[in-house]
């Protein structure tokens, strides 16, 4: 297949509906025998890539770091993990925060996707409850991979740069958004009503956004704070999504949040 990639760096910006490309160098064509390695930074991003990329012939894709429950804010690349993400053709990644990696070991040509390209956008999202910033850190709005609706449209935008780089074989990545959305829809999240009260990690709160529960019913707490009687306790119940592998797939990731939604239903009764 041939490729021609027409910048090096190409920025998602996430809810802004544009692609922004910036630099000007270009990649040769390839060969046809030319297959692109895309290394992703973690499982939600990998799953996420590979429902935009499958069935496109000449894309290899990979998860470069292992699975981490506890998080990426923090996690820095290992000498073989830098080492390996030189062979990066395209990186995928959410950036902006979430995970703490220092791109200088990607080569040259290598085209980044960043899929949280702008904090900013992150908060301009109508949140479950704007009275709440004060129990939502910013890092916790970098989650939308953990609701149906965030997950949609990091699956449109990864749809949308793809396409811009690879035009050639957009009707495939249309399809397969088009698969992948479908999927998510068929997730029941929508106005669940809420009799009792909620303790959840505020990294949910796109979660809880979709769900239409009132304010009223959730706590945002951490793993410390001591809870009000009657009040159903969510924390640690809910997956992060973070320690699956590459031996997981799409498959595996929306089953995942056809789970946490069912745990929100149930805990909601």
């Amino acid at each position: 297949m041939k490729h021609k990639f027409v910048c090096a760096f190409l920025t998602v910006c996430l809810f802004a509906g544009a692609l922004f490309i910036d630099g000007n160098r270009s990649v040769p064509a390839a060969q046809e025998s030319k297959t692109y390695n895309i290394l992703t930074s973690c499982f939600p991003v990998y799953a996420l890539t590979e429902a935009i990329t499958g069935e496109v012939p000449g894309l290899s894709v990979q998860m470069l770091t292992l699975p981490r429950q506890e998080g990426y804010t923090e996690y820095e690349l290992s000498d073989w993990e830098s080492a390996y993400a030189n062979s990066a053709d395209i990186f995928v990644y959410f950036g902006e925060g979430f995970e703490n990696f220092d791109t200088s070991c990607l080569n040259e040509y290598c085209i980044i996707i960043t899929l949280l390209a702008d904090e900013d956008l992150l908060t301009k999202e109508t949140l479950f409850a704007p009275d709440m910033s004060e129990n939502i850190a910013p890092s916790d709005l970098y989650h939308l991979y953990l609701s149906a609706e965030g997950s949609v449209r990091l699956l449109s935008k990864l749809s949308e740069a793809f396409i811009s780089a690879d035009p050639q074989y957009a009707e495939v990545y249309e399809e397969n958004l088009e698969n992948a959305v479908r999927r998510i829809e068929s997730i029941e999240h929508k106005e669940y009503e809420c009799n009792n009260r909620i303790a959840i990690e505020p990294a949910f709160v796109y979660l809880v956004n979709d769900a239409g529960i009132d304010a009223d019913h959730v706590i945002f707490a951490d793993d410390d704070m001591t809870l009000p009687e009657d009040t159903v306790d969510l924390r640690g119940k809910l997956d992060m999504i973070l320690d699956m592998d590459s031996s997981f797939t799409f498959k595996d990731y929306v089953n995942t949040l056809r789970k946490n939604y069912s745990l929100l239903y149930e805990a909601a009764k």
